[in-house]
């Protein structure tokens, strides 16, 4: 009992360290240690791992390690905001250039009526790589070509696809034309499909036709009206759409040459519209269902 108390008195709160460690007397009087109350227990001298890793587990065992816990603390608590800083500057450092942006819309007010216009003098200010945060989306701005070439060599294949925009999804039956769909089998599939069918050598040839007649129509229809000024993106319009037809339904008029331009006209401009046009879905695809209600 007297050794004990003594023991007791000594020990209580105190780091013990035991030496001789490889004798095998180590965890023996580990136990004993902590027993009294020692704070934390050092078993030194322990040579080979297994006897440290026994030493160790022990210790972690007895609940006698709480002043080795709290010095982890402490250092951790030093080390936590330094690393914090190193990681804030590190985050900075790597950090694209991004024009100012606002809560919610992002850099969305700075693109107006003409985007392309826009993000050129956003390019000029900031530099030719840039982040521009497009409501929800974020959008990489890349106006070098050199830039955009190493790009595109080395992660081609991630940038290599269409964005889902709302009105491509509704035209193009979810994304499931060439145009639209994502790059992946199901596109490689129907590439193979349209080169075999309309853009091989036969079948380009075998249009010549088509494309031949169309164009002295369109020459025949400049040279007629040489006095107003020509308006040639209407007429290169026009040019496109009869050879499509042509090539796609086989004829070019449907009761009437006029009507059926002027039908087929109204639907590739409304179509390009749609296309083009400003979509609050394709930026917060979150509260795309609003669209539903004006039946898109």
């Amino acid at each position: 009992m007297t050794h004990s108390t003594s023991l007791n008195n000594k020990l209580q709160g105190k780091v013990a360290i035991i030496t001789k460690g490889a004798s095998g007397m180590g965890e023996a009087m580990a136990h004993e240690f902590a027993a009294h109350g020692a704070q934390a227990i050092v078993i030194a001298d322990v040579q080979d791992e297994k006897g440290q890793n026994a030493a160790v587990s022990r210790r972690l065992d007895m609940g006698a390690f709480s002043f080795f816990l709290q010095s982890n603390y402490i250092f951790f608590a030093f080390l936590a905001p330094i690393l914090l800083l190193l990681l804030l500057l590190i985050k900075q450092r790597n950090k694209l250039v991004q024009s100012k942006k606002l809560p919610l819309i992002g850099n969305l007010h700075q693109l107006r009526d003409l985007p392309h216009r826009s993000i050129q003098h956003l390019s000029d200010e900031h530099g030719p790589l840039m982040f521009l945060q497009l409501g929800s989306i974020p959008a990489l701005v890349i106006s070098s070509a050199d830039m955009a070439r190493e790009i595109y060599r080395t992660h081609g294949f991630v940038f290599s696809g269409r964005p889902a925009l709302y009105a491509a999804k509704k035209l193009s039956y979810n994304l499931s034309t060439l145009k639209f769909a994502p790059y992946g089998e199901y596109w490689r599939e129907v590439r193979k499909i349209v080169i075999l069918e309309l853009l091989s050598a036969k079948s380009v040839q075998s249009f010549q036709v088509v494309r031949n007649e169309e164009v002295a129509l369109m020459l025949d229809s400049i040279a007629r009206s040489s006095g107003p000024p020509v308006n040639l993106s209407e007429l290169i319009l026009l040019l496109t759409s009869n050879i499509v037809c042509r090539v796609t339904f086989g004829k070019k008029k449907d009761g009437g040459e006029d009507k059926s331009r002027s039908r087929f006209h109204e639907i590739l401009h409304e179509t390009q519209d749609l296309l083009g046009g400003f979509c609050i879905a394709d930026f917060f695809p979150w509260i795309g269902w609003i669209w539903k209600f004006n039946g898109l």
